[in-house]
């Protein structure tokens, strides 16, 4: 009995002595990244190390102090992976602020365990961006799993699923939808857009989104950018404003169909159909720039 529990004994720390343990550190090694404290990191960049991956999301750059996140405008996230290996813990040394939360919730970490074939950090930052030093990750060499593909930071919900569920504030979400209303693009500045979409075109209820750049994280350069009825999906976080108007604020376009990607669902009968820019049905159309949908595809005509 004693060889055999010292047995069982040797093949548990024989299991232990097979977790591996990787560090990116990113004030050491740029890891191939742009290093020039002025060129963005393209979104979905992956770097590896030993056998452990990180894929950015959003918007980064590498700078004299570690790689910088960027979560006032452009919520930036990652993921850490070995490929067809379990991760079992993770960990952020940021001396400068930058504050992460594990993906769809709200509450900041440095420190990750478990059991996972991928995790999700999305930064909170909400007032600048803030360096990263460095981030550890450790892997279970023994497990055998499918790791998903990189890429995609959350679930895509309907603005039903959202607002019959209301996420905590603070929350990364993903989202679709086709836009009702288009308030604002602004082609200045901030390069961002403010829009309302629904689970059918020109439907009801709605969800703002607000301030949201354009696919990539890029910024708009012109109004026609966006045009309502069009399909999108959109990344952000989520806040319920003011207790009372759910938006999902400083995200990113995934998708953009400005065919409107089904909305012949709406027109089945190859009549057309116009609406306002305010998404709204218009019968007769008359001296304005209208969007004309008919036979599933979505046009800006004006008259």
């Amino acid at each position: 009995m004693k060889k055999f529990l010292l047995s069982l004994a040797a093949m548990a720390l024989g299991a232990t002595a097979m977790a591996t343990t990787v560090t990116f550190n990113f004030t050491e090694n740029d890891y191939g990244l742009p290093n020039d404290n002025d060129t963005y990191v393209e979104p979905n960049s992956t770097i590896n190390e030993d056998g452990a991956s990180i894929t950015l999301l959003g918007t980064w750059r590498m700078w004299s102090d570690g790689l910088r996140c960027y979560t006032k405008t452009k919520n930036a996230s990652f993921q850490a992976y070995a490929e067809g290996h379990n991760v079992t813990a993770v960990t952020i040394v940021s001396s400068k602020g930058a504050t992460f939360a594990l993906d769809g919730t709200s509450e900041n970490i440095t420190e990750w365990t478990g059991s996972e074939p991928m995790v999700t950090f999305v930064g909170t930052n909400k007032d600048g961006n803030f360096a990263v030093e460095s981030i550890t990750i450790t892997y279970d060499e023994n497990s055998d799993v499918e790791t998903p593909d990189p890429g995609q930071t959350a679930t895509v919900l309907s603005v039903a699923e959202v607002l019959n569920n209301l996420p905590a504030d603070g929350a990364f979400i993903a989202v679709k939808g086709y836009i009702t209303n288009i308030k604002e693009v602004d082609t200045g500045e901030y390069g961002n857009a403010t829009f309302d979409i629904a689970d059918e075109p020109g439907g009801s209820p709605t969800l703002k989104a607000y301030h949201c750049y354009g696919l990539g994280g890029a910024k708009f350069t012109s109004a026609d950018q966006l045009v309502v009825g069009a399909y999108v999906e959109f990344d952000g976080t989520f806040e319920n404003y003011m207790g009372n108007t759910p938006e999902v604020k400083n995200g990113s376009l995934l998708k953009y169909d400005a065919t409107g990607n089904g909305v012949s669902v709406v027109v089945k009968d190859g009549n057309a159909v116009y609406f306002n820019l305010q998404g709204q049905k218009v019968a007769n159309p008359e001296k304005g720039i209208f969007v004309k949908v008919q036979n599933g595809n979505a046009v800006k005509v004006v008259k």
